[in-house]
Protein backbone atom coordinates (compact mmCIF):
# COMPACT_ATOMS: atom_id res chain seq x y z
CA UNK A 1 0.00 0.00 0.00
CA UNK A 2 1.40 3.39 -0.99
CA UNK A 3 0.50 6.88 0.10
CA UNK A 4 -1.09 9.49 -2.13
CA UNK A 5 -0.73 13.25 -1.79
CA UNK A 6 -3.58 15.72 -1.77
CA UNK A 7 -2.33 17.26 -5.02
CA UNK A 8 -2.15 13.93 -6.84
CA UNK A 9 -5.62 13.05 -5.59
CA UNK A 10 -7.15 16.25 -7.00
CA UNK A 11 -5.33 15.72 -10.27
CA UNK A 12 -6.77 12.22 -10.66
CA UNK A 13 -10.23 13.52 -9.76
CA UNK A 14 -10.24 15.58 -12.95
CA UNK A 15 -10.43 12.42 -15.04
CA UNK A 16 -13.79 10.87 -15.90
CA UNK A 17 -13.33 7.56 -14.08
CA UNK A 18 -11.47 7.39 -10.83
CA UNK A 19 -10.21 4.10 -9.43
CA UNK A 20 -7.94 3.96 -6.41
CA UNK A 21 -6.49 0.72 -5.07
CA UNK A 22 -4.09 0.10 -2.18
CA UNK A 23 -3.67 3.77 -1.29
CA UNK A 24 -3.13 5.35 2.09
CA UNK A 25 -4.55 8.87 2.28
CA UNK A 26 -2.57 10.98 4.74
CA UNK A 27 -1.64 14.06 2.74
CA UNK A 28 2.15 14.26 2.23
CA UNK A 29 3.09 11.78 4.96
CA UNK A 30 4.39 8.35 3.99
CA UNK A 31 3.10 5.42 5.99
CA UNK A 32 4.18 1.85 5.38
CA UNK A 33 1.28 -0.46 6.06
CA UNK A 34 2.09 -4.14 6.04
CA UNK A 35 -1.46 -5.48 5.66
CA UNK A 36 -4.55 -4.15 3.84
CA UNK A 37 -7.47 -2.87 5.81
CA UNK A 38 -8.52 -5.68 8.14
CA UNK A 39 -6.55 -5.23 11.40
CA UNK A 40 -7.08 -1.67 12.57
CA UNK A 41 -4.53 -2.02 15.36
CA UNK A 42 -1.73 -2.34 12.81
CA UNK A 43 -2.44 1.03 11.20
CA UNK A 44 -0.20 3.96 11.93
CA UNK A 45 -2.23 6.63 13.69
CA UNK A 46 -1.52 9.96 12.05
CA UNK A 47 -3.20 13.05 13.41
CA UNK A 48 -3.38 15.39 10.43
CA UNK A 49 -5.52 18.46 9.79
CA UNK A 50 -5.50 17.86 6.04
CA UNK A 51 -8.86 17.51 4.35
CA UNK A 52 -9.95 16.44 0.88
CA UNK A 53 -12.79 18.55 -0.47
CA UNK A 54 -14.51 17.38 -3.62
CA UNK A 55 -16.87 20.02 -4.98
CA UNK A 56 -17.94 21.55 -8.26
CA UNK A 57 -14.64 23.43 -8.50
CA UNK A 58 -12.60 20.24 -8.42
CA UNK A 59 -13.82 19.04 -11.80
CA UNK A 60 -13.21 20.59 -15.15
CA UNK A 61 -15.81 21.10 -17.91
CA UNK A 62 -18.67 19.44 -16.02
CA UNK A 63 -22.03 19.60 -17.71
CA UNK A 64 -25.50 18.40 -16.81
CA UNK A 65 -25.01 14.93 -18.32
CA UNK A 66 -21.67 14.18 -16.71
CA UNK A 67 -21.41 10.73 -15.12
CA UNK A 68 -18.56 10.10 -12.73
CA UNK A 69 -17.40 6.71 -11.49
CA UNK A 70 -15.33 6.75 -8.31
CA UNK A 71 -14.05 3.56 -6.70
CA UNK A 72 -11.79 2.96 -3.72
CA UNK A 73 -10.43 -0.51 -2.97
CA UNK A 74 -8.13 -1.48 -0.09
CA UNK A 75 -7.67 2.16 0.92
CA UNK A 76 -7.22 3.81 4.31
CA UNK A 77 -8.22 7.41 5.03
CA UNK A 78 -6.68 9.31 7.92
CA UNK A 79 -8.01 12.62 6.61
CA UNK A 80 -11.59 13.92 6.34
CA UNK A 81 -13.37 13.49 3.01
CA UNK A 82 -15.96 15.98 1.82
CA UNK A 83 -18.04 15.35 -1.32
CA UNK A 84 -20.23 18.40 -1.68
CA UNK A 85 -22.13 20.57 -4.13
CA UNK A 86 -22.23 18.13 -7.03
CA UNK A 87 -25.93 17.92 -7.92
CA UNK A 88 -25.08 18.62 -11.55
CA UNK A 89 -23.04 15.41 -11.57
CA UNK A 90 -24.39 11.87 -11.54
CA UNK A 91 -22.04 9.90 -9.36
CA UNK A 92 -21.44 6.16 -9.18
CA UNK A 93 -19.54 5.56 -5.96
CA UNK A 94 -18.15 2.32 -4.57
CA UNK A 95 -15.95 1.34 -1.63
CA UNK A 96 -14.41 -2.07 -1.05
CA UNK A 97 -12.23 -3.07 1.90
CA UNK A 98 -11.67 0.51 3.04
CA UNK A 99 -11.21 2.17 6.42
CA UNK A 100 -12.16 5.76 7.27
CA UNK A 101 -10.53 7.10 10.40
CA UNK A 102 -11.89 10.60 9.89
CA UNK A 103 -15.27 12.04 8.95
CA UNK A 104 -16.74 11.46 5.48
CA UNK A 105 -19.50 13.73 4.19
CA UNK A 106 -21.73 13.52 1.11
CA UNK A 107 -23.84 16.59 0.40
CA UNK A 108 -26.04 17.58 -2.55
CA UNK A 109 -24.98 14.66 -4.72
CA UNK A 110 -27.00 12.64 -7.22
CA UNK A 111 -25.95 8.99 -7.00
CA UNK A 112 -26.55 6.60 -9.85
CA UNK A 113 -25.34 3.83 -7.53
CA UNK A 114 -23.81 3.55 -4.09
CA UNK A 115 -22.05 0.34 -3.07
CA UNK A 116 -20.07 -0.23 0.13
CA UNK A 117 -18.52 -3.64 0.74
CA UNK A 118 -16.43 -4.53 3.82
CA UNK A 119 -15.96 -0.91 4.87
CA UNK A 120 -15.21 0.41 8.36
CA UNK A 121 -16.18 3.94 9.40
CA UNK A 122 -14.51 4.95 12.65
CA UNK A 123 -15.83 8.49 12.48
CA UNK A 124 -19.02 10.22 11.34
CA UNK A 125 -20.59 9.28 7.99
CA UNK A 126 -23.22 11.73 6.70
CA UNK A 127 -25.48 11.86 3.64
CA UNK A 128 -27.23 15.21 3.35
CA UNK A 129 -29.66 16.40 0.69
CA UNK A 130 -28.64 13.70 -1.81
CA UNK A 131 -30.57 12.05 -4.61
CA UNK A 132 -30.47 8.31 -5.29
CA UNK A 133 -31.36 6.99 -8.73
CA UNK A 134 -30.71 3.30 -8.24
CA UNK A 135 -29.78 0.96 -5.40
CA UNK A 136 -27.90 1.53 -2.19
CA UNK A 137 -25.94 -1.47 -0.99
CA UNK A 138 -24.01 -1.67 2.29
CA UNK A 139 -22.52 -5.16 2.76
CA UNK A 140 -20.45 -6.24 5.77
CA UNK A 141 -20.05 -2.56 6.66
CA UNK A 142 -19.34 -1.31 10.19
CA UNK A 143 -20.29 2.12 11.49
CA UNK A 144 -18.38 2.77 14.72
CA UNK A 145 -19.61 6.34 14.89
CA UNK A 146 -22.79 8.08 13.78
CA UNK A 147 -24.52 7.51 10.44
CA UNK A 148 -27.18 9.86 9.10
CA UNK A 149 -29.38 10.20 6.03
CA UNK A 150 -31.13 13.58 5.89
CA UNK A 151 -33.78 14.86 3.51
CA UNK A 152 -33.28 17.04 0.46
CA UNK A 153 -33.81 20.54 1.74
CA UNK A 154 -36.00 21.81 -1.11
CA UNK A 155 -38.61 19.03 -1.04
CA UNK A 156 -38.10 17.89 2.57
CA UNK A 157 -37.89 14.22 1.61
CA UNK A 158 -35.19 11.91 0.23
CA UNK A 159 -36.38 9.15 -2.08
CA UNK A 160 -34.48 5.86 -2.11
CA UNK A 161 -35.65 3.17 -4.49
CA UNK A 162 -33.90 0.13 -2.98
CA UNK A 163 -31.59 -0.01 0.01
CA UNK A 164 -29.72 -2.99 1.46
CA UNK A 165 -27.98 -2.75 4.82
CA UNK A 166 -26.04 -5.76 6.06
CA UNK A 167 -24.18 -3.78 8.69
CA UNK A 168 -22.97 -3.40 12.24
CA UNK A 169 -24.23 -0.14 13.75
CA UNK A 170 -22.14 0.80 16.80
CA UNK A 171 -22.90 4.51 16.70
CA UNK A 172 -25.96 6.71 16.57
CA UNK A 173 -27.96 6.18 13.37
CA UNK A 174 -30.55 8.56 11.97
CA UNK A 175 -32.82 8.25 8.93
CA UNK A 176 -34.69 11.53 8.68
CA UNK A 177 -37.50 12.04 6.14
CA UNK A 178 -36.43 9.22 3.85
CA UNK A 179 -38.85 7.46 1.50
CA UNK A 180 -37.97 3.81 0.81
CA UNK A 181 -39.55 1.65 -1.87
CA UNK A 182 -37.64 -1.39 -0.64
CA UNK A 183 -35.50 -1.57 2.49
CA UNK A 184 -33.67 -4.62 3.83
CA UNK A 185 -31.91 -4.41 7.18
CA UNK A 186 -32.32 -8.08 8.04
CA UNK A 187 -29.52 -9.70 9.99
CA UNK A 188 -27.77 -6.44 10.86
CA UNK A 189 -26.32 -5.81 14.32
CA UNK A 190 -27.59 -2.74 16.14
CA UNK A 191 -25.77 -1.68 19.29
CA UNK A 192 -27.17 0.40 22.16
CA UNK A 193 -26.82 3.85 20.59
CA UNK A 194 -29.96 5.59 19.30
CA UNK A 195 -31.27 4.15 16.04
CA UNK A 196 -34.00 6.39 14.64
CA UNK A 197 -36.41 6.38 11.71
CA UNK A 198 -38.11 9.78 11.77
CA UNK A 199 -40.80 10.84 9.30
CA UNK A 200 -39.89 7.96 7.00
CA UNK A 201 -42.06 6.26 4.39
CA UNK A 202 -41.98 2.52 3.73
CA UNK A 203 -43.78 2.31 0.40
CA UNK A 204 -43.59 -1.36 -0.58
CA UNK A 205 -41.56 -3.57 1.72
CA UNK A 206 -39.22 -2.93 4.65
CA UNK A 207 -37.53 -5.99 6.13
CA UNK A 208 -36.43 -5.75 9.77
CA UNK A 209 -36.03 -9.50 10.18
CA UNK A 210 -33.71 -11.53 12.42
CA UNK A 211 -32.81 -8.46 14.45
CA UNK A 212 -32.33 -7.91 18.16
CA UNK A 213 -33.92 -4.49 18.63
CA UNK A 214 -33.86 -2.77 22.00
CA UNK A 215 -35.37 0.37 23.49
CA UNK A 216 -32.80 2.55 21.70
CA UNK A 217 -34.63 1.90 18.41
CA UNK A 218 -37.30 4.49 17.58
CA UNK A 219 -39.86 4.70 14.81
CA UNK A 220 -41.35 8.20 14.87
CA UNK A 221 -44.29 9.26 12.72
CA UNK A 222 -44.33 6.25 10.42
CA UNK A 223 -46.80 3.84 8.86
CA UNK A 224 -45.64 0.30 9.68
CA UNK A 225 -48.07 -1.52 7.38
CA UNK A 226 -45.29 -2.51 4.97
CA UNK A 227 -42.73 -3.34 7.67
CA UNK A 228 -41.84 -6.94 8.46
CA UNK A 229 -40.35 -7.87 11.85
CA UNK A 230 -40.46 -11.65 11.41
CA UNK A 231 -38.07 -13.61 13.65
CA UNK A 232 -36.94 -10.43 15.41
CA UNK A 233 -37.00 -9.41 19.03
CA UNK A 234 -38.61 -5.96 19.09
CA UNK A 235 -40.58 -6.03 22.32
CA UNK A 236 -38.87 -2.87 23.65
CA UNK A 237 -38.79 -0.83 20.42
CA UNK A 238 -40.42 2.56 20.75
CA UNK A 239 -43.20 3.15 18.22
CA UNK A 240 -44.27 6.78 18.56
CA UNK A 241 -47.05 8.34 16.44
CA UNK A 242 -47.08 5.26 14.25
CA UNK A 243 -49.94 3.48 12.52
CA UNK A 244 -50.47 0.03 11.06
CA UNK A 245 -53.29 -1.51 9.04
CA UNK A 246 -53.25 -5.08 10.29
CA UNK A 247 -55.54 -6.40 7.58
CA UNK A 248 -53.16 -4.98 4.97
CA UNK A 249 -49.97 -5.77 6.89
CA UNK A 250 -47.30 -6.97 4.47
CA UNK A 251 -46.52 -10.24 6.27
CA UNK A 252 -50.20 -11.14 6.54
CA UNK A 253 -50.77 -10.37 2.85
CA UNK A 254 -47.69 -12.33 1.78
CA UNK A 255 -48.66 -15.28 3.95
CA UNK A 256 -52.28 -15.23 2.81
CA UNK A 257 -51.26 -15.07 -0.88
CA UNK A 258 -48.22 -17.28 -0.51
CA UNK A 259 -49.50 -19.95 -2.88
CA UNK A 260 -50.56 -17.34 -5.46
CA UNK A 261 -47.18 -15.64 -5.77
CA UNK A 262 -45.31 -16.28 -8.98
CA UNK A 263 -42.73 -14.72 -11.26
CA UNK A 264 -45.37 -12.46 -12.77
CA UNK A 265 -46.74 -10.79 -9.64
CA UNK A 266 -44.14 -10.93 -6.85
CA UNK A 267 -42.80 -7.45 -7.67
CA UNK A 268 -46.20 -5.99 -6.78
CA UNK A 269 -45.29 -6.71 -3.15
CA UNK A 270 -41.90 -5.04 -3.45
CA UNK A 271 -40.10 -8.39 -3.55
CA UNK A 272 -36.77 -8.89 -5.27
CA UNK A 273 -37.35 -12.60 -5.44
CA UNK A 274 -39.82 -15.11 -4.08
CA UNK A 275 -37.87 -17.74 -2.18
CA UNK A 276 -35.72 -15.66 0.20
CA UNK A 277 -38.51 -13.42 1.45
CA UNK A 278 -41.39 -15.90 1.47
CA UNK A 279 -39.64 -18.86 3.08
CA UNK A 280 -39.66 -17.18 6.51
CA UNK A 281 -43.41 -16.58 6.46
CA UNK A 282 -45.15 -19.39 8.32
CA UNK A 283 -48.26 -19.39 10.45
CA UNK A 284 -46.25 -19.77 13.67
CA UNK A 285 -43.78 -17.02 12.71
CA UNK A 286 -46.61 -14.65 11.85
CA UNK A 287 -48.45 -15.36 15.11
CA UNK A 288 -45.20 -14.89 17.04
CA UNK A 289 -44.62 -11.51 15.34
CA UNK A 290 -48.14 -10.35 16.21
CA UNK A 291 -47.76 -11.46 19.83
CA UNK A 292 -44.60 -9.37 20.15
CA UNK A 293 -46.44 -6.41 18.65
CA UNK A 294 -49.20 -7.02 21.18
CA UNK A 295 -46.77 -7.13 24.10
CA UNK A 296 -44.92 -4.05 22.87
CA UNK A 297 -48.05 -1.89 22.61
CA UNK A 298 -49.49 -3.35 25.80
CA UNK A 299 -46.34 -2.40 27.74
CA UNK A 300 -46.61 1.14 26.33
CA UNK A 301 -50.28 1.24 27.44
CA UNK A 302 -51.61 1.42 23.89
CA UNK A 303 -54.24 -1.16 24.74
CA UNK A 304 -56.42 -0.62 21.67
CA UNK A 305 -53.59 -1.45 19.24
CA UNK A 306 -52.42 -4.31 21.45
CA UNK A 307 -55.96 -5.68 21.39
CA UNK A 308 -56.05 -5.63 17.59
CA UNK A 309 -52.89 -7.72 17.38
CA UNK A 310 -54.27 -10.07 20.06
CA UNK A 311 -57.41 -10.62 17.99
CA UNK A 312 -55.50 -11.02 14.73
CA UNK A 313 -53.12 -13.64 16.11
CA UNK A 314 -56.02 -15.69 17.52
CA UNK A 315 -58.01 -15.28 14.29
CA UNK A 316 -55.14 -16.85 12.38
CA UNK A 317 -54.85 -19.59 15.00
CA UNK A 318 -58.60 -20.24 14.87
CA UNK A 319 -58.82 -20.44 11.09
CA UNK A 320 -55.77 -22.58 10.43
CA UNK A 321 -55.30 -24.75 13.53
CA UNK A 322 -55.16 -28.44 12.53
CA UNK A 323 -57.20 -29.67 15.54
CA UNK A 324 -60.99 -29.29 15.41
CA UNK A 325 -61.42 -29.04 19.19
CA UNK A 326 -59.00 -26.10 19.35
CA UNK A 327 -60.88 -24.40 16.54
CA UNK A 328 -64.19 -24.82 18.40
CA UNK A 329 -62.76 -23.45 21.65
CA UNK A 330 -61.32 -20.40 19.88
CA UNK A 331 -64.58 -19.88 17.99
CA UNK A 332 -66.51 -19.85 21.28
CA UNK A 333 -63.91 -17.53 22.83
CA UNK A 334 -64.37 -15.07 19.95
CA UNK A 335 -68.17 -15.40 19.88
CA UNK A 336 -68.66 -14.72 23.58
CA UNK A 337 -66.00 -12.08 24.21
CA UNK A 338 -64.05 -11.29 21.04
CA UNK A 339 -61.05 -13.06 22.59
CA UNK A 340 -61.53 -11.18 25.85
CA UNK A 341 -61.37 -7.78 24.18
CA UNK A 342 -65.10 -6.90 24.31
CA UNK A 343 -66.64 -6.59 27.77
CA UNK A 344 -69.91 -5.47 26.12
CA UNK A 345 -70.12 -8.70 24.16
CA UNK A 346 -69.45 -10.69 27.32
CA UNK A 347 -72.09 -8.73 29.22
CA UNK A 348 -74.69 -9.27 26.48
CA UNK A 349 -74.08 -13.02 26.38
CA UNK A 350 -74.05 -13.26 30.17
CA UNK A 351 -77.34 -11.36 30.36
CA UNK A 352 -78.87 -13.47 27.60
CA UNK A 353 -77.86 -16.74 29.27
CA UNK A 354 -79.15 -15.45 32.63
CA UNK A 355 -82.53 -14.60 31.06
CA UNK A 356 -82.77 -17.97 29.29
CA UNK A 357 -82.05 -19.95 32.44
CA UNK A 358 -84.40 -17.75 34.48
CA UNK A 359 -87.23 -18.45 32.01
CA UNK A 360 -86.46 -22.17 31.99
CA UNK A 361 -86.47 -22.24 35.77
CA UNK A 362 -89.77 -20.33 35.83
CA UNK A 363 -91.52 -22.95 33.66
CA UNK A 364 -89.79 -26.07 34.94
CA UNK A 365 -89.54 -25.21 38.60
Amino acid sequence: MEDITLGVFKLIMKSENKYFKDFYFADNIRAALEEPVIDLNKYIDIDKDAQIDIDENTHLDINKDTHLNISFENCVFDIPINFNGMLKIILSFSLSNCVFNKKIYFGNIEFSSLNFDHVIFNEVCEFYSCKYIENLSFTETTFNNSLSFDAIRAIKITEIKDAWFECTFNGKTNFNSVSFDFLNMSGSIIDEKNFIFKNCLFNKLALFRRLNLKSNVLFLNADLTNCSFLNSNFEDVLFSSTSIDIEQHIDYRLWKNKTKLNNDNYQEYGLYNIDDTISEITKNNLISEYKIFEKNFDNKKHFDIAGEFHQSSLDIESQYHPKLLKKIILWLYKTFSNYGESYKKSLIWFSLILVIFSVLYLFTG
